[in-house]
């Protein structure tokens, strides 16, 4: 895929930030008091390699999609330095292995205990395994907590405590099904990824304009609400896809350890299921980072108000999505608008996340009690309707930003099989960013 070729001179700043955050990680495993603060000190330099890795202009030279490619690695090594060395210094607990087999046990017993005066312990929950005591175990751990993203193992009988249920409860197939399966659905969503491609270019969107989507009639607002989704979720789904076929055909690994990256998000019968299942990759770095908040409040209060402690987390959760993905219209040259659209731009953004919220809370007031007495069947197609809906709706906000970010004029593939059936163009020209 076009999003998986980083130019080679961010290579050096991208493994050096890379080489610090694995040593900041695996000092974690140590109890030596002087390391918080000489990890808070390593974060310095970490951050500025990452951030030149996602905003330097000499890395520039190539694809939209690298380029946006390249600030979701910046952006993902930030966080998890920020969570490393800074949210470390008031909350020193780590990262758990949780056994599969004990993972709702356990977090049946870490849900009792957030709320407690002394916070979330979890060395003493059921499920939890002790932490490493021996050098070659410290490493294990720590490639183990660098490697995973979601929460998953290389383990296949464990998790990551901060595993959502979509990882914590996958059990893959045997390994040839494992494999076929994957290699058929990447075909398959490539012919989706190409045939989408081919519906949204039949029109030229209008980037000097800051609502280009939401301007249109509504049913071209909707499909491009449609591409956006197929273009931001299915390439990284493929790339993964893939990463899991050639691990578990050339290194043995467990197929346990490869779930799905959406977690069959689509196919939710809630808004709340659909972002556990899609589980953002910044999941647990905002998780940690909303903490500072937490500890402020009384634990009295967030021991007898646990509905606003969960709406506290979703808001912290999308208000810094928004927040994130406004700091991705900072990382592009700006040929594609004017420079005084980035204020609505930025404002498209923020409607897009802090709306999801509102969406919950609906969910949760309407839908749920409007359909809880329906028959199964059709309180499933009225539930999975208003998710459908609410995010097709939604997401016009965010198409306004992907095509000022020229993602409608980036070609998502390189050989395009239907164009060439159609039109014999095999192979499509990538515009440079």
């Amino acid at each position: 895929m076009p999003s998986s070729l980083i130019p080679p001179s961010a290579n050096l700043p991208l493994q050096s930030g890379m080489a610090i955050l694995f040593g900041c990680m695996l000092s974690t495993t140590f109890d030596h008091p002087s390391l918080p603060l000489l990890r808070a000190g390593a974060a310095i330099p970490a951050i500025y390699c990452f951030l030149d890795v996602g905003w330097s202009p000499i890395h520039r030279k190539s694809t939209t999609g690298v380029v946006l490619a390249m600030g979701s690695m910046a952006m993902l090594g930030i966080m998890r330095v920020v969570d490393v060395c800074f949210v470390r210094l008031w909350d020193e607990e780590r990262p758990r292995w949780i056994l599969k087999r004990s993972w709702k046990e356990w977090k049946e017993a870490s849900r009792a205990a957030r709320d407690l005066p002394d916070g979330h312990k979890g060395k003493d929950l059921p499920g939890a395994l002790p932490l490493p005591s021996n050098l070659k175990e410290r490493l294990l751990y720590t490639v183990d907590l660098f490697t995973s993203v979601q929460g998953g193992s290389w383990y296949g009988d464990r998790v990551w405590d901060f595993a959502p249920p979509s990882v914590a409860n996958y059990y893959g197939p045997s390994r040839w099904r494992f494999v076929s399966r994957n290699i058929a659905t990447i075909v398959t969503l490539y012919f989706v990824l190409d045939f989408v491609d081919i519906c949204v270019k039949s029109r030229t969107y209008d980037p000097s304009i800051p609502n280009p989507v939401t301007s249109l009639p509504f049913h071209l607002q909707i499909l491009a609400s449609i591409y956006t989704g197929v273009h931001s979720t299915v390439p990284m789904n493929m790339q993964t896809r893939l990463s899991a076929a050639l691990a578990v055909m050339l290194l043995n690994t467990s197929t346990n350890s490869w779930p799905p990256i959406t977690g069959d998000s689509w196919n939710a019968t809630s808004l709340a299921e659909f972002w556990i299942k899609l589980h953002h990759l910044f999941t647990r770095s905002f998780h940690r980072l909303h903490l500072g908040f937490h500890y402020l409040i009384p634990a009295s209060y967030r021991t007898k108000h646990p509905r606003a402690m969960r709406l506290l987390r979703r808001g912290t959760f999308f208000t810094l999505s928004g927040i994130l993905h406004m700091a991705f219209l900072t990382m592009l040259p700006v040929e594609h608008h004017a420079r005084q659209w980035m204020k609505p731009l930025a404002i498209s953004t923020l409607k897009f996340y802090c709306s999801q919220p509102l969406g919950l809370g609906i969910e949760k007031v309407l839908v749920f009690p409007i359909t809880k007495n329906l028959p199964l069947s059709a309180r499933m197609f009225v539930q999975r309707s208003f998710v459908v809906g609410w995010l097709l709706w939604t997401s016009r906000w965010w198409a306004d930003v992907w095509v000022a970010l020229g993602m409608f004029v980036e070609k998502p593939v390189l050989f395009s099989p239907l164009r060439g059936l159609l039109y014999g163009q095999w192979i499509l020209e990538q515009r440079k960013a």
